[in-house]
């Protein structure tokens, strides 16, 4: 596997979405479609929807709360232009990340 370029706003968001992933136990599907308002980076948790509706708190670590910040402040928004969307990983058309697109990373 290949780091993200993160160079790039993409790369930026790959390597956030990786290191959130594999920090908080996430899965595919919940990674992708985390909320802003499920984002706690203050306090460093996730209010995470899983399976069945069944909601859950889960603690953030240092690094990707770091990589979470970087791509907020400076990817994401690149990544909108003048789009708004609620969705924390965005495409380049503000469209949500899709799950086949995430094992594509």
């Amino acid at each position: 596997m290949e780091q993200p370029e993160v160079s790039r706003p993409a790369g930026l968001r790959d390597r956030a979405l990786l290191e959130l992933t594999y920090a908080c136990g996430l899965r595919a599907s919940e990674s992708v479609g985390l909320k802003l308002n499920q984002l706690d980076m203050k306090v460093g948790y996730l209010r995470i929807l899983g399976k069945g509706n069944k909601e859950r708190v889960v603690p953030v670590g240092k690094v990707a709360i770091e990589w979470l910040g970087n791509y907020l402040k400076s990817g994401r928004p690149k990544l909108l232009g003048k789009k708004a969307s609620y969705f924390v990983f965005v495409g380049r058309a503000g469209k949500p990340l899709t799950r086949q697109r995430f094992w594509q990373l």
